[in-house]
């Protein structure tokens, strides 16, 4: 009996140990412990496996997760074409991204080892990629530009206008980019506190120093950047600055700042003319929507010329001629939805010309885009997508029967901004969205087709590119 009792004392003792090993569940056939899973095989985004990339200055993105939703830290492995991939380059990389220098005519091939807080790791590629043997800086006007939100500045290159590849991004001084506007070599963009911060791209692109540079004031004046412009004005490049409270005209070449307009408050758009005309749309003094014209005067001073009040709240504008008559053609909104209206201009006096139907309803932080480009109009109209029409159609008030639309624009995406650029394989529209970028092929305007679309998970804002 005695040993019957030391036998099964026993007995227990071990069932206890296995149950603290294995937990009681498991010795019964219960549901197993759940067990760390480790991130997904990081994926290339760019460059992609294969790519020969025009840019010495690389920013390399790939995309991995954790299944169990935790944050994950990355090395980040590269080495020319022929070298081992033995040790890291960078370590415990936060985001998923990383910039760095390269050197043309050379070939190289890289990887990128996920990890998560519990040590589990997986590993992506290697994959390769070559850069062309540069022998000239890059030139800007081969990039389009976009404000990319909390992404910064995302470039696309459009040396394959119809095949765009990933962006890269600029993100130096920036906290959040929605404005931004390219002149020359330069950009110019506001940054999320309104203050401006003005890059050298060309520089950026060759992978040298893009000399950045912030204004925060100027003068005694605060900046409180809303919408930017720049244009040479009697020989001499000014900075347009719509802000909060006053319009600013910086001198680029000399850095003076003469005394701001300030009979416009919340300025929305702007446009430049002949004759050192410039027009600037936001509230006026009681807060009604309101158009004003102005003259830079050669001291850089603005001289008031005239003034109208508009039908709907301004997000942007564009400057149009037809024949002898020149015409502010604005894109605003009312109730959610957008609209176009035109003004015509003689001797600088404003008189209203047309208004539109509506073309869409807006999206994405009330921003819509209009260009204008060969006789044509091109409105980023929310989720109407892009609208396209002859300035001939400004004649009565335009109908969107007589525009040209996008059938196939994607469900719940919403236009904001529009580029058009001519190539020798035809004429292309650049539209940001609230889901990335459209191509759309635009030779037949009354039937613009969409070609490509490049999808980001961050918004797209205002485009730029350089103007031959």
């Amino acid at each position: 009996m005695r040993k019957q009792v030391s036998f099964m004392v026993m007995v227990l003792v071990a069932i206890f140990i296995l149950q603290a090993c294995a937990g009681i569940g498991d010795w019964f056939g219960g549901t197993p412990a759940p067990t760390n899973k480790p991130p997904t095989t990081p994926e290339a985004l760019y460059p992609k496996d294969g790519d020969v990339l025009r840019s010495v200055y690389i920013t390399f993105q790939w995309q991995s997760s954790d299944p169990e939703g935790g944050a994950l830290s990355y090395d980040f492995y590269i080495a020319e074409t022929g070298q081992e991939l033995t040790a890291p380059y960078v370590e415990n990389l936060s985001k998923a991204e990383y910039s760095m220098s390269c050197e043309p005519g050379k070939s190289y091939h890289w990887k990128i080892v996920a990890k998560d807080s519990k040590g589990a790791t997986s590993e992506g590629g290697p994959w390769t990629f070559s850069i062309e043997q540069v022998t000239n800086p890059p030139n800007v006007w081969d990039y389009l530009f976009a404000a990319a939100g909390s992404d910064k500045v995302a470039i696309f290159d459009l040396t394959r206008p119809n095949a765009i590849p990933y962006p890269q991004f600029f993100t130096d001084q920036l906290n959040s980019a929605k404005e931004i506007y390219v002149y020359g070599e330069k950009a110019y963009i506001i940054n999320e506190s309104g203050d401006i911060v003005i890059a050298n791209m060309a520089n950026y692109l060759a992978g040298e120093n893009p000399e950045t540079q912030v204004l925060e004031s100027l003068g005694i004046y605060p900046i409180k950047g809303r919408r930017i412009q720049a244009a040479d004005l009697s020989g001499v490049t000014y900075l347009l600055i719509g802000g909060e409270e006053k319009l600013f005209a910086y001198n680029v070449n000399s850095g003076n700042t003469p005394v701001p307009y300030d009979g416009l408050r919340n300025i929305s758009a702007l446009g430049v003319s002949q004759g050192n005309t410039v027009f600037a749309a936001g509230d006026d003094l009681s807060g009604k929507p309101s158009l004003v014209c102005l003259k830079l005067g050669g001291d850089g001073t603005f001289n008031f010329q005239s003034r109208v009040q508009l039908n709907f709240d301004p997000l942007d504008m564009t400057i149009a001629s037809s024949g002898t008559e020149n015409y502010v053609v604005l894109v605003g909104e009312s109730g959610g939805s957008v609209y176009v209206e035109s003004y015509s201009v003689t001797a600088n006096n404003i008189t209203p010309h047309a208004t539109s139907d509506e073309l869409g309803e807006i999206g994405l932080e009330a921003m819509s885009g209009i260009s204008f480009h060969e006789d044509t109009l091109y409105v980023a109209a929310g989720n109407g997508g892009l609208v396209v029409f002859p300035i001939s159609a400004l004649d009565s008030n335009l109908e969107l029967t007589e525009c040209g639309t996008v059938t196939d624009w994607g469900s719940g995406s919403f236009a904001v901004s529009a580029v058009v650029r001519n190539y020798t394989s035809g004429k292309y529209a650049y539209v940001s969205s609230s889901d990335g970028l459209y191509v759309i092929d635009v030779d037949d305007s009354s039937s613009p087709q969409r070609i490509d679309k490049k999808d980001l998970v961050q918004p797209l804002y205002r485009l730029s590119a350089p103007q031959m």
